[in-house]
């Protein structure tokens, strides 16, 4: 028996040594985690853009003055442009002034009155580019018309080219 209580206690100090040595082995090794902090930083910083520090306009406003008068400046009707599909041609009412009834198989040619009689229209009417037209389309018009009359417009500069909303 003092044998087996012997081979007890040496158990139990292996046992007691064993445990000690597992418990301080479990640790974090620190130098691979600083090594992936400065790589994750570098990554960081080289990839990151920078943008430059936006300043103010050097602008010096005028002082108020009770001489001048904040008026609007007065809005601009748009010029109606109706542009209708027959059978065998396209009919473009400019505005009240004009009606173009331009045949299909001469398209091209009618196009370039149309464009001659926008450019009298617009000298006539004191009119800008910048003025509003609009585009009244019957539902029934052609894409192809829409485009070429559309481009005929923006060539001539016309940038403010809209489309009437229906209720």
């Amino acid at each position: 028996m003092p044998q087996d209580h012997n081979d007890i206690e040496i158990r139990n100090l292996l046992f007691k040594k064993l445990s000690l040595k597992r418990r301080n082995n479990i640790s974090l090794r620190m130098a691979p985690m600083i090594d992936m902090i400065f790589l994750l930083l570098i990554f960081f910083l080289v990839t990151a853009k920078f943008r430059p520090q936006e300043d103010l306009l050097p602008i010096k406003l005028p002082a108020p003055s009770k001489s001048v008068s904040s008026v609007a400046a007065p809005l601009v009707e748009p010029l109606v442009i109706r542009l209708r599909d027959t059978n065998d041609s396209l009919i473009i009412e400019i505005g009240n002034s004009k009606t173009l009834k331009i045949a299909n198989d001469d398209i091209e040619k009618g196009l370039v009155t149309f464009s001659n009689d926008m450019l009298a229209l617009y000298k006539a009417q004191k009119r800008t580019t910048a003025d509003p037209v609009e585009l009244d389309c019957d539902s029934d018009l052609s894409w192809s018309h829409l485009v070429k009359v559309y481009n005929i417009l923006f060539g001539m500069g016309v940038t403010d080219i809209t489309f009437p909303l229906e209720d």
